[in-house]
């Protein structure tokens, strides 16, 4: 709408599939069982989320950036399988499996500062709604034996996740450009909800 200030906004479809294995104490079915079983699911899920932001150059050299991107639930459905790893109890059974995935809201907010024809710098920042996934759900079913382990319940207590970054730019001539940056991430999550499903604190992804 003006030299000076520029709006954008975009819709995406989202797919996504998943594979997990994952090993449980079969005690929690049958009581007389003392060994583990294996649950494999292969569940899908699409949605879609959105995204707008605006661009300003209020000052010669100065770029002023922002956007937001909405949320997304996406639940996940697909079939089952489990059997039993116990070598003397041979089973096998079939079923659905269906767990809820969050995309987490986004606001990012950035500046950026051409100095002269050879140096620039700029700042970005960028915030992850993730406390809105308290807790994990996991619902199975299709046999007796299965469904006496739903729910299955994963405490997440995430707080929200940021990312601050920060970047330079000289530029010796027309071939060489010299560039340097750092970034820090805010982990949401917490340190009694570390699991296998999270190996690292870098959920934020910066």
């Amino acid at each position: 709408p003006h030299p000076k200030f520029s709006i954008g906004f975009g819709p995406s479809y989202v797919y996504a599939i998943q594979y997990i294995r994952t090993k449980l104490n079969l005690k929690q079915v049958l009581p007389l069982l003392d060994g583990d079983g294996q649950i494999e699911a292969w569940p899908q899920a699409d949605g879609f989320i959105w995204n707008a932001g605006i661009l300003m150059g209020p000052w010669a050299g100065v770029k002023i950036g922002m956007s937001y991107m909405s949320r997304e639930m996406l639940n996940m459905e697909g079939e089952l399988k489990a059997k039993s790893l116990i070598p003397n109890f041979p089973l096998e059974l079939e079923g659905r499996y269906a767990n809820t995935k969050v995309i987490p809201e986004t606001v990012r907010m950035g500046v950026n500062w051409q100095i002269d024809d050879t140096w620039q710098v700029g700042f970005d920042w960028t915030w992850w709604h993730w406390n809105i996934f308290e807790t994990s759900y996991t619902y199975v079913s299709g046999n007796p034996l299965i469904d006496a382990l739903s729910p299955l319940v994963q405490p997440k207590h995430n707080s929200n996740g940021w990312n601050l970054g920060m970047g330079m730019e000289y530029r010796i001539d027309d071939d060489w450009t010299w560039m340097c940056g750092a970034d820090f991430d805010k982990t949401p999550i917490p340190d009694e909800t570390f699991n296998v499903d999270n190996p690292t604190d870098r959920k934020s992804g910066g």
